[in-house]
């Protein structure tokens, strides 16, 4: 009996030294791939199976232990179930050249091909300008770096990834994948050829370089990073995965899309970014036009941001904003310093701090919910104040002159004149409190106040 089963599990010791010995064997061949012959065969690992069942049985027959021999546990299914979605799954795989496509990325780095190898082409091209126009590009898969550079051409490097199971099949697909810049009506673009196989085989890093004569650059980058600078025109970014970085740019700068980090600097015309899901840091910095941000959580406007706007893991700061100054967001921890104003900010679940080195000559207005604010002014400020705390405090360094301040049911209000100012300010909170500050007077060694 005993002798039976040991038989039987010859079958599965047999088709662990097959498989072994395919895969070792293309380990030992790099020319050679086992998938393919795993991906035709595979139904002979059930067939090896049954036959593990079917000898079990014969040798059994006539004993009681013939039937529970042949008969299908649960364990059995599951593991045929297995068994054919891997099968089937291998065999789609590899005939309809899955095996090349994008290459295993985890947390960003690349483990590489699913079921091939990687190879790698280079191909340059030039395109001569002859006149001032626009260059559109779109790379599917792979970064783009474009740079502003002297002369009167385009140089484009196409750095290609190719996923094969050969090295023949590799340059075979990369010959078929050329990148091809065209000359339209008001400029040129990039226009992707491919004259055979699968456009999913091949990914491809970009590195460009335009003269001055370029005013536009319209970039759409599906699945990779953009990293653009020094360029003298407008910047329209597509942005489906990724992280952009953008800084020295003489025209404008629209970003759309989605992705990780966005960060643009250094732009003399305007910035807006639009952001429908963003999950890294987002920065916009020395901005000579209108700065604006845009996503489901943040709305925020500024007519110049010489300064800077960061948003990082639930932290807001914003600094050196210019002109009216527009802020509507959630569940930031939120720092605002330098901005003159006129100044409108809307928050909730999280705490606003607002520090102005100048006495403000301009509109303040602050609202928040389940989250305190804290506005540090210079000693000799001068304003008009209306501020609110349901369900909450407010605690002033500025006292007396016309201010009065209104405790009742939980409630409390500061409302009034202070000094000889005549700017408004308005600051509401619930389930939080309300701290207005005073900065320590020059040559002064202790603060004015708690």
């Amino acid at each position: 009996m005993s002798n039976g089963y040991r038989r039987g599990s010859v079958f599965g010791a047999l088709i662990l030294i097959g498989v072994g010995g395919l895969f070792l064997y293309a380990n030992l061949h790099p020319e050679f791939s086992a998938w393919p012959i795993l991906a035709k065969f595979w139904p002979v690992l059930i067939i090896f199976w049954g036959l593990g069942k079917l000898v079990d049985y014969l040798m059994l027959r006539g004993t009681p232990e013939s039937a529970a021999a042949s008969r299908l546990t649960g364990g059995d299914i599951f593991g045929l179930i297995l068994l054919l979605i891997f099968g089937t799954a291998v065999n789609q795989a590899v005939n309809r050249d899955w095996h090349l496509g994008p290459p295993i990325r985890i947390g960003g780095e690349e483990l590489g091909c699913f079921l091939g190898k990687e190879f790698e082409f280079s191909q340059e091209v030039k395109q001569a300008v002859t006149a001032p126009g626009s260059l559109t590009l779109e790379n599917s898969r792979g970064d783009v770096t474009i740079t502003g550079g002297a002369g009167s051409e385009i140089r484009l490097v196409a750095r290609k990834k190719v996923c094969a199971a050969s090295d023949a099949e590799a340059y075979r697909l990369s010959q078929a994948f050329e990148p091809v810049l065209a000359s339209t009506g008001d400029g040129y673009e990039l226009q992707w050829n491919v004259l055979a196989g699968d456009r999913r085989a091949v990914a491809a890093d970009l590195d460009v370089q335009v003269p001055p004569s370029i005013t536009a650059v319209n970039l759409t980058v599906e699945h990779g990073d953009l990293r653009a600078s020094n360029l003298g025109g407008d910047v329209n970014v597509e942005m489906r995965r990724g992280d952009v970085d953008i800084s020295q740019v003489g025209g404008s700068v629209a970003v759309e899309g989605r992705g990780g980090e966005f960060r643009v600097r250094e732009v003399k015309g305007s910035a807006r970014i639009e952001c429908r899901s963003c999950y890294g840091p987002i920065e916009l910095a020395a901005i000579g036009g209108t700065a604006e941000y845009d996503s489901s959580r943040t709305n925020f406007r500024a007519e110049g941001l010489p300064g800077e706007l960061k948003m990082e893991s639930g932290e807001m700061t914003l600094r050196g904003a210019r002109g009216e100054v527009s802020l509507v967001t959630r569940e930031y921890e939120i720092s605002v310093e330098d901005v003159p104003g006129p100044l409108r900010l809307e928050n909730r679940n999280g705490r606003v701090t607002l520090r102005a080195a100048k006495a403000p000559t301009q509109p303040i207005e602050v609202s928040n919910s389940s989250g305190s604010i804290e506005l540090v002014l210079p000693a000799g400020s001068g304003f008009v104040l209306n501020a609110s705390a349901r369900n909450g405090d407010i605690k002033s360094d500025f006292s007396g002159g016309g201010l009065t301040l209104t405790e009742e049911h939980g409630d409390s209000t500061l409302e009034g004149t202070y000094g000889n100012g005549r700017v408004p300010i308005e600051l509401s909170t619930s389930h939080g409190t309300i701290y207005l500050r005073r900065t320590r007077a020059a040559g002064s060694s202790t603060p004015s106040g708690n």
